[in-house]
């Protein structure tokens, strides 16, 4: 598999005509030696951090359910909470009642059935539906007593489903993430969704923070480049200090694999990877699928797409990201 030379996005001419030569930027990650077009291509993204200039709002999430869940986590750390008493009470007013260890199991249990086949899902109930019966035995507790704010652990294939699958409250589809859209055959996820996705969860970041130079680079963003980049951000008179972001590009193709030899169907993948601290370089935890589709297919409506979206980091001074590191925007 080989990857693209490309390390990092211009704001200015990304998609677009440049003299800028991309495959002579490209440097590995631990390095602080780049050329100056490596300076060219890369870039800062100034988000308002450091203060609030009125109140928190969270207009930034496109997707009601994004923005539901981060208000709650930023008002009362409930944002799980928030998700289970949905399923659970058709209600967010109770979520301040349901334990936190109920709150884990059921998080604990979406995620699990994210990764099971539907014949695993039904399994599961099953075993949950043998457990529960057990343990009530064994108790002699009357399943119409319990305390009224206890959740339901899911014994059936009918409450696996209505619980974490596919109901209004479900836990997986209300669980905040990008938005995916459909774009020429492409699907595509918004770089502006990707930012504010991870800013919103309140993800550590190797954000550039200072122009001082250092004698020791241990991570990207104390490398000279890095330096230069946040002397240009501060001398452009934000009305507040800027955040400095830098993001990884990657594209290629593959081959699926529930295809045949003699029926392959290369797919092609284009992903970014937002500021990941030197101990979190090998984990997904940082990185979004931006757009995906068929290798044959031309991929320069979503080039494009992308591009703009770049550019409009430039154009949004006025529009708050919510960061939920510092619980401000």
């Amino acid at each position: 598999m080989e990857e693209s030379h490309e390390l990092f996005d211009c704001i200015s001419c990304h998609g677009m005509e440049s003299d800028v030569d991309i495959p002579a930027t490209s440097q590995s990650l631990g390095s602080d030696s780049y050329t100056c077009d490596a300076l060219h291509s890369l870039t800062f993204i100034p988000l308002y951090s450091y203060g609030i200039l009125g109140p928190v709002i969270f207009s930034i999430f496109r997707e009601i359910h994004n923005a539901n869940f981060f208000q709650h986590q930023h008002e009362h750390k409930l944002g799980a909470a928030m998700l289970v008493s949905n399923l659970q009470f058709n209600s967010s007013k109770v979520a301040h009642l349901i334990p936190e260890v109920e709150v884990d199991l059921h998080m604990n249990i979406a995620a699990l059935l994210s990764t099971l086949t539907r014949k695993q899902r039904d399994d599961l109930s099953t075993i949950f539906h043998q457990v529960v019966n057990i343990t009530i035995a064994r108790q002699g507790v009357d399943v119409g007593q319990t305390q009224s704010w206890h959740t339901k652990i899911p014994t059936s294939v009918h409450l696996i489903r209505t619980f974490y699958i596919r109901g209004k409250h479900a836990v997986l589809p209300n669980v905040p993430r990008p938005e995916v859209k459909m774009i020429n055959n492409h699907a595509y996820v918004s770089l502006i969704d990707c930012v504010a996705d991870v800013l919103g969860h309140g993800l550590p970041l190797d954000i550039i923070k200072t122009d001082t130079a250092t004698h020791t680079v241990a991570q990207l963003s104390e490398c000279k480049v890095a330096k230069e980049i946040y002397s240009r951000a501060v001398n452009n008179s934000f009305p507040q200090k800027p955040l400095c972001l830098y993001i990884a590009e990657w594209s290629d193709a593959f081959e699926p694999s529930s295809c045949t030899k003699n029926n392959r169907g290369s797919c092609w993948i284009k992903s970014i990877t937002v500021c990941p601290p030197s101990s979190e370089l090998h984990k997904l935890t940082y990185t979004y699928p931006v757009a995906i589709g068929r290798d044959a297919d031309d991929h320069t409506c979503t080039e494009e797409i992308f591009a703009s979206e770049l550019n409009e980091f430039q154009n949004r001074m006025q529009v708050p990201f919510y960061y939920g590191t510092i619980k401000c925007l």
